[in-house]
């Protein structure tokens, strides 16, 4: 990682949502509740966003 990545906010809000929606997303399955695939699907779009925008910031 190198340091502007770091410290770019909108990076990590995208890194700290999806983690967030991941662990909602487990806590869910483990309920057996059904929504647990739209928090994993979110946590996968956020991570993604993320790690675009960490390589636009690199280039």
């Amino acid at each position: 990682m190198n340091w502007p990545v770091l410290k770019d906010s909108k990076w990590l809000a995208f890194q700290l949502t999806s983690i967030l929606s991941a662990v909602t997303g487990v806590i869910l399955a483990v309920g057996s509740n059904s929504y647990w695939v739209l928090f994993i699907l979110l946590s996968m779009i956020l991570t993604g966003f993320g790690v675009n925008r960490a390589t636009k910031l690199t280039r």
